[in-house]
């Protein structure tokens, strides 16, 4: 199947008129997808025959890409937001795999595709670590992201750090000797202590790595975790544990 090419278009109208195409695209979107999947689930969650095939989740993934299908110029860095928070509808586990099957058919303006992938990467329900699959992804992703296109904090924290970056894990003592470390690193060793000891389990641990800033591929400020991805293999120690 050829990939769609849809090119970024910066706004020719005025905010009202963008409003309104906006407000329009989003009914459409309403009724194509959610409306459908409302009425499917009524159907094969009927208590008096219930059907136990039927994973909802797939259905609504099904729909949003045969809706992007007849509206393919809707994957616009102007619109992408008004669509896509449409149908997170809590499901956060279904954002990575609708980034996926969009970007596997449609070839995602570069500015689309970077800030898109932030968004996924902070919101999915995926475990990147020992989710190997999604692991993979994620670095294949990210190997084409481009920091012209971080937002105005993450950008200013990037530009801020030194020559030379000192970065902290926190994670499990197994993921430490497999060598199995997520993307996510952090500047601040507290936010490190957090996330390796929040639940109170045994055998965790801190890591800590210093790596040259053009090592990290961006940085999000957006959760305030201090947090700088890393795709490629640093090594580190165990600081705490």
């Amino acid at each position: 199947m050829s990939k769609r090419i849809v090119s970024l278009r910066k706004k020719e109208t005025s905010t009202i008129k963008i409003s309104k195409k906006m407000s329009e695209i989003c009914n459409s979107f309403e009724t194509f997808v959610w409306e459908d999947v409302r009425n499917k689930m009524r159907e094969n969650f009927n208590y008096l025959n219930p059907n136990p095939n039927f994973d909802w989740k797939d259905y609504v993934k099904k729909r949003i890409y045969e809706w992007f299908c007849e509206n393919p110029s809707c994957i616009k860095a102007d619109l992408d937001e008004c669509i896509f928070d449409n149908y997170y509808v809590g499901c956060s586990d279904m954002e990575y795999d609708v980034f996926k099957i969009l970007n596997d058919e449609f070839e995602f303006d570069e500015e689309v595709f970077c800030k898109r992938l932030i968004d996924v990467y902070c919101t999915d329900g995926y475990d990147h670590t020992y989710d190997h699959r999604v692991h993979k992804q994620y670095r294949e992703w990210f190997s084409k992201y481009d920091r012209r296109y971080m937002n105005e904090d993450d950008k200013k924290f990037y530009d801020e750090l030194g020559e030379d970056v000192d970065v902290f894990r926190g994670c499990s003592i197994e993921e430490a000797k497999k060598g199995i470390t997520s993307l996510s690193w952090t500047t601040d060793f507290k936010t490190a202590l957090f996330f390796a000891f929040r639940y109170r389990t045994k055998g965790r641990c801190v890591l800590q790595s210093k790596v040259k800033k053009d090592k990290i591929v961006t940085c999000i400020e957006g959760r305030n975790e201090s947090e700088c991805i890393i795709t490629d293999p640093i090594d580190y120690k165990v600081l705490v544990k």
